[in-house]
């Protein structure tokens, strides 16, 4: 069925690339330093917990199966953005050496 096949490829492809390119960005192009020393860590956290419950709302409130998956994965992935915020300023450089 190309329905079943197309859920499958937007999973794996098209979100978890959105989690990559944001994780690029912040530990690549910013740098770690960088986001750590504007304090941006607090601002990034207030973010994506705003992110995660104003989605898991929507969520919560659709009645379309397909929008209610839609704002549930949202929240979802919202939830990598603090933990990869954590995880770089606990172990600094090597929290992120692994994926070189």
């Amino acid at each position: 069925d190309l329905t079943s096949v197309s859920v499958l490829l937007h999973a794996v492809v098209v979100v978890k690339m959105g989690v990559f390119c944001v994780l690029r960005v912040v530990f690549h192009v910013f740098g770690v330093g960088l986001v750590g020393g504007l304090g941006l860590g607090i601002a990034t956290a207030y973010v994506a917990s705003f992110t995660i419950l104003m989605a898991s709302i929507y969520a919560l409130t659709r009645d379309d199966l397909k929008a209610r998956l839609a704002y549930s994965t949202v929240s979802q992935l919202s939830y990598v953005v603090p933990g990869a915020q954590l995880s770089g300023h606990r172990y600094h450089a090597a929290g992120i050496a692994a994926d070189r």
